[in-house]
């Protein structure tokens, strides 16, 4: 595994994203090592195959579409104006979402990853959303416009180990629709070392395909 080695003089290997392929890489070695999501598709945790492929293309532009849009907003940048009437929608349930719950953002579009377990993502957001109690707590925030699936949790599992401190930090999934409402998927605290043991095994999987899959026993 790559890490980093307590040596002097070692260099400490540093993460290269290729936005095009959008694939990971570990510099200088030049090793890939799975996205979060594409770890879980490879495993299996999510599977698409049974969407026609230009559903699935025109569901993939949407959700880039929705998070390119809702990056303007929170970085200050983003031209109304611009927006179609869907795109519209969707920018309203996350403007609803930040006001009825009391969000506040504080990272947005984060890389994180792992030297000792080889993975690496962008989370959607980082942020502090106000308790009943009216206190505020850590929260990681991903964004969906189409179907919230069960591997989400997992997905979510993974980015928070991403961070320091990581079982100091809620889950949520948020699902975003195009007539400006939104829905809250939140997972239990308990369930966090589960499903983040699973996301550990799809990684692992990952590479031993990368390994071993094409090769003869």
């Amino acid at each position: 595994m790559s890490q980093p080695s307590l040596e002097l003089g070692a260099v400490v290997p540093t993460l290269r994203f290729d936005p095009i392929e959008h694939r990971y890489f570990l510099e200088p070695s030049g090793e890939e090592i799975p996205g979060v999501t594409r770890a879980l598709e490879e495993c299996g945790l999510t599977d698409f195959s049974m969407v026609p492929r230009h559903i699935l293309e025109a569901a993939q532009q949407r959700g880039t579409d929705v998070h390119n849009a809702l990056h303007y907003l929170d970085d200050g940048e983003l031209d109304e104006a611009s927006l179609t009437e869907e795109m519209h929608g969707y920018v309203m349930a996350y403007l609803r979402f930040k006001n009825q719950m009391r969000f506040e953002p504080t990272l947005v579009e984060k890389f994180v990853y792992s030297l000792a377990h080889r993975w690496a993502g962008r989370l959607d957001r980082v942020g502090l959303i106000e308790r009943k109690d009216g206190g505020q707590d850590k929260i990681v925030v991903d964004f969906k416009s189409g179907l919230v699936l069960p591997a989400h949790r997992i997905q979510l599992a993974a980015y928070v180990s991403g961070l320091p401190d990581p079982r100091s930090h809620r889950r949520m999934t948020l699902e975003l629709d195009s007539d400006g409402t939104y829905k809250c998927h939140e997972y239990d605290a308990q369930s966090y070392a589960r499903d983040l043991n699973t996301f550990h095994s799809a990684v692992n999987v990952w590479h031993w395909k990368r390994d071993h899959g094409r090769k003869r026993a």
